[in-house]
């Protein structure tokens, strides 16, 4: 470290910043304050490499000066970390408006404005604004939207005549977003969401319908509490929680306003809200359990999947049998597939026996072949694949299995050619031998089938 003193300040600065900036430091002002301002010093002695970390650093400096007292001193701090970010964000324009540079640009905006309105500065807090979205509306027209909505949403926290003006800018840019090439996307939302938490409601009602001569929009009466219980909801992190979220708030998330909410919600997350919209009409229409249960299946059966073991795989299905019921999609393991179909009908010892002993589930394929059981065939040779790692055995009886149900699509036995180098001669002289004597069953037209595996397999059919 004593050879890189450069990475040795940086990583200190670092270290500084994140003392400065946590809960501890948070509750004791005068602990904080020295190391916010010793890691913007050295962040600062860094010169042009580590900008964004300085801006950061300043940015915290100036909460913990805020929160001292110190408001020149804030303000001071906040509008060299706004102008650091500036300058960040002109460098590489041309990105979303939701942009980490830009993000940071409008975070330190925020703490400059409410460190101004604290002294009274409101017009010097708005031409910092002002100047900045002027700033990007060439560069960066994207940004500049976005700063343009943060710059009237700060209107409606100052006093008047400036409210009044904020109102009408943001409803006026949400008419024309309406018109706007790819829809609504997070400006909208936070133009929206300005609106919303303005306090006279009722002037922005006015306001909509004087400068736009359409009816007050339903996403305007949201209440705050709806959107986020059904935000909440939407984001359950499974679905028996989220069954259970919906028990407890069933009157809300079934009114009018929840639907609302879920268009509101799918500007940002369109999958997710969807998803929500389709549960909401079902559990309406056919109750809660009958629209969960699926659902809670589908994702207990993604669960068993990745279990990292047999032996755990069997005790999650002892503690939900009723996967056992489950169809599993068509891209299920066949082992998997071939545990769920046997567990159901023979019971789980059964199942988990044949992916514990190898001469167990030997006696299984000779049975399945025995009986002409293609489906059993079909699950011996996904656990001979699978479990064992079998490939030959489990190739050559998925073939067979196929003779038998009389199909001809998959049914391709010169594939087995490329495993035999890779199988013990005692596999493949076993896989001859049960070929040949199931073939000597067939009905005439599959005997070829069968003499092809045989044949395949090096034996002689």
């Amino acid at each position: 470290m004593a050879e890189r003193p450069e990475a040795f300040g940086a990583g200190l600065a670092a270290a500084l910043g994140t003392l400065a900036g946590s809960p501890a430091a948070d509750g004791g002002r005068e602990e904080a304050l020295p190391p916010a301002r010793e890691a913007v010093e050295l962040l600062r002695d860094r010169g042009d490499d580590l900008l964004p970390e300085l801006a950061r650093a300043l940015q915290v400096l100036g909460t913990h000066l805020e929160r001292s007292g110190d408001d020149e001193g804030a303000v001071e701090a906040f509008w060299e970390a706004v102008a650091l970010h500036r300058s960040l964000a002109l460098e590489t324009p041309g990105g979303s408006p939701d942009a980490p540079l830009v993000s940071a640009l409008v975070s330190a905006l925020d703490d400059l404005g409410r460190t101004l309105a604290r002294t009274g500065e409101h017009a010097a807090a708005i031409e910092e604004f002002d100047d900045t979205v002027k700033e990007f509306t060439e560069a960066d027209p994207s940004a500049a939207r976005r700063l343009a909505v943060e710059r009237s949403a700060f209107l409606l926290r100052c006093p008047e005549p400036w409210p009044a003006t904020g109102v009408g800018e943001l409803v006026n840019r949400l008419d024309e977003d309406a018109e706007r090439v790819g829809g609504p996307d997070a400006v909208t939302v936070r133009a929206r969401q300005a609106l919303r938490a303005y306090g006279d409601s009722a002037a922005v009602r006015t306001a909509w319908e004087e400068e736009t001569f359409t009816p007050v929009p339903d996403w305007l009466a949201l209440s705050r509490e709806t959107l986020d219980l059904v935000s909440a909801w939407m984001f359950a992190p499974n679905w028996p929680r989220s069954r259970d979220f919906w028990s407890r708030n069933a009157e809300v998330l079934g009114g009018e306003r929840a639907a609302v909410a879920l268009d509101e919600l799918a500007i940002l997350h369109p999958r997710g809200a969807q998803r929500h919209a389709l549960l909401r009409e079902a559990v309406l229409l056919h109750g809660v359990t009958a629209a969960y249960d699926p659902l809670i299946l589908q994702e207990q059966l993604a669960q068993w999947l990745e279990c990292a073991d047999w032996k755990e795989s069997r005790v999650y299905l002892e503690e939900h049998p009723r996967l056992l019921a489950v169809q599993p999609p068509g891209d299920t393991p066949l082992a998997h597939v071939a545990m769920l179909d046997i567990g159901r009908t023979e019971g789980l010892d059964a199942a988990y026996r044949l992916v514990e002993d190898r001469a167990a589930l030997q006696a299984y394929v000779d049975r399945a072949l025995e009986a002409g059981d293609g489906v059993a065939l079909m699950h011996g040779g996904g656990i001979e694949g699978q479990v064992f790692g079998d490939r030959l055995s489990s190739l050559t009886h998925a073939q067979v299995a196929l003779v038998l149900a009389g199909a001809t699509e998959g049914f391709e036995p010169d594939d087995l050619a490329a495993l035999l180098h890779k199988a013990p001669e005692e596999t493949r002289a076993r896989l001859v031998r049960e070929t040949v004597a199931l073939s000597a069953r067939l009905p005439e037209q599959r005997k070829e089938m069968g003499h092809r595996i045989v044949r395949a397999l090096g034996g002689d059919a």
